[in-house]
C-alpha cells in the first residue's frame, strides 16, 4: 500500500552557492510554506549571509524560519577537500582555474586564487536521506564548475525535482575551471537522460562564454517556474534585500511596499 504523505511535508527550494544570500532570502519571502536550504562553502560569506538575514528580519518584523543555511559545498562525492578562494568574489570554486582562461574571459579580471581552505562536501542525496518533503520545487545553482555534479548528487531524488537553473560554459574550450566538464554539451546529455527539458538559455557574459540554463521536469506542462505575479514579487524582494544590504536611503519606501505586499499575500 502506497504511503500517504503528511500534510506537514513541505516543498524544498535549494540555493547552491548562496554567495551573499540575496536569492535564497528572496525565495524565503516568496515561498513562506517551503523550506529553503542554502549552501555556501566560504565561511566569510556565511557571516555576510547571517548578517544580511538579520538586517532583513529587522526590517520585515519577523524571523525567516524557513531559511536554513549550511557551510558546505555540494558535489557528487561526500568528502573534505580544498576550496579555492578567488580574488573575484563570484569565482570561488572546488576547481582550479584553467591556464587559458584569459583567452576566453577577457572581459573580467581577478581570476587568481588568494588562498585554499578545507571544506566539507556533501551530496544532496545524503543530505535528503532523512528529510521528509513533497517535492523539490526549484534548484538554484551557481556552484562555479560544479553545477552538473550538483545535479548528479541528487541521485534517485532527482525525480522529485520540478525546475532548476544552473550555470555552465558554452563550450568545453571555454571552461573557466580545469577538469570540471561543466559545459552545455554534458549538461544537455545529462538532462535528456534524466527526463528534463531545457526551457531557456541566457548568456551570462558579453562573450557568451558562460550560460544560465533553465530547465524543467518533462512531466510538467508549464515551462515557467514562476507566473508573472510571482516573478514581479521575487524581483522586488531581491531589490529590497539589496537596498537593505547597501543601506540605501530609500529603504523605508521598499519596506512600506513590502508590508503592503505581505498583507495582501500572506494567506496565499
Amino acid at each position: 500500500m502506497k504511503k500517504k504523505l503528511s500534510n506537514n511535508y513541505k516543498d524544498i527550494i535549494f540555493d547552491i552557492g548562496a554567495n551573499e544570500g540575496n536569492d535564497g532570502l528572496a525565495f524565503s519571502l516568496l515561498f513562506h510554506d517551503s523550506i529553503i536550504y542554502a549552501f555556501e562553502p566560504n565561511q566569510d560569506l556565511i557571516k555576510i549571509i547571517k548578517s544580511n538575514k538579520k538586517k532583513l528580519e529587522e526590517k520585515i518584523g519577523y524571523k525567516l524560519n524557513n531559511y536554513k543555511l549550511f557551510n558546505q559545498a555540494i558535489s557528487n562525492k561526500n568528502t573534505k577537500i580544498n576550496f579555492n578562494i578567488s580574488k573575484n568574489i563570484g569565482a570561488h570554486s572546488l576547481f582550479d582555474f584553467n591556464k587559458n582562461l584569459y583567452k576566453v574571459k577577457r572581459h573580467q579580471n581577478g581570476y587568481e586564487v588568494l588562498k585554499k581552505t578545507k571544506v566539507n562536501v556533501v551530496q544532496l542525496s545524503s543530505f535528503l536521506k532523512n528529510k521528509k518533503f513533497r517535492r523539490i520545487k526549484y534548484l538554484h545553482c551557481d556552484a562555479q564548475g560544479s553545477d552538473i555534479n550538483v545535479l548528479k548528487s541528487l541521485k534517485k531524488y532527482i525525480k522529485y525535482l520540478d525546475y532548476g537553473v544552473v550555470e555552465v560554459s558554452a563550450k568545453k574550450k571555454s571552461n573557466l575551471y580545469k577538469n570540471s566538464n561543466n559545459n552545455l554539451f554534458y549538461l544537455k546529455r545529462f538532462l535528456k537522460k534524466k527526463n528534463f527539458l531545457i526551457c531557456k538559455i541566457d548568456s551570462n557574459d558579453i562573450y557568451d562564454n558562460e550560460l544560465n540554463i533553465n530547465f524543467r521536469n518533462k512531466s510538467l506542462a508549464n515551462d515557467n517556474f514562476l507566473d508573472a505575479n510571482k516573478r514581479f514579487r521575487l524581483k522586488f524582494y531581491q531589490k529590497f534585500i539589496r537596498k537593505i544590504i547597501m543601506r540605501h536611503r530609500k529603504v523605508f519606501l521598499y519596506q512600506l511596499f513590502f508590508k503592503l505586499l505581505h498583507a495582501k499575500y500572506r494567506q496565499t
